[in-house]
């Protein structure tokens, strides 16, 4: 899921002191939230981040989990910076396994001239066999399975790790 949000009324209030820290700091969230940041990125005013969520959390409580608790951050850490918030809303626009590498060299690409974006976790993206070549894994450095990971079948990758409860079916109206 490629995710974008904007600080409150496109403030540019993400000042190159604090980007690398928070860029971080939103990889942190994500991975205590169950969520992989493949790669996050931004400018003064706007944060990309291109996420991996697991099928038990919505678009939305994820979105909701990364700017509550990064402006809560903020507000803690740098209190020179007492009015920063988020604008409402987001975009989140959903990635299949094919889009994944064009996505991240969009983010890392966009951002070169503006500032720095992260690659939290430089793992390649592999086929599992050839003969299911539209079935991915998340290996590491090795080649070895990044445990408590696999895709679904929307292109997002799941937790499983011990997570023994059957994914909610969802109402075909929703769309993916």
């Amino acid at each position: 899921m490629h995710c974008v949000f904007a600080t409150h009324e496109r403030r540019p209030l993400i000042k190159s002191y604090l980007q690398q820290r928070l860029w971080r700091y939103l990889g942190g969230i994500a991975r205590e939230s169950r969520m992989m940041a493949l790669v996050v990125g931004g400018v003064q005013d706007h944060v990309h981040i291109l996420l991996s969520i697991p099928a038990t959390l919505s678009v939305a409580k994820s979105s909701q989990l990364l700017k509550g608790n990064s402006s809560e951050w903020i507000h803690d850490t740098f209190t020179e910076h007492w009015d920063f918030e988020w604008q409402e809303g987001y975009g989140a626009f959903s990635i299949g396994i094919s889009g994944l590498e064009d996505t991240t060299k969009y983010i890392l690409s966009y951002h070169l001239l503006n500032s720095d974006a992260i690659l939290l976790f430089p793992q390649p993206i592999e086929p599992v066999s050839a003969r299911r070549s539209h079935a991915y894994r998340i290996v590491d450095h090795t080649g070895n399975r990044v445990p408590g990971t696999r895709p679904n079948l929307g292109g997002r990758f799941e937790n499983v790790a011990g997570d023994t409860r059957t994914p909610r079916k969802r109402d075909a109206r929703a769309g993916p």
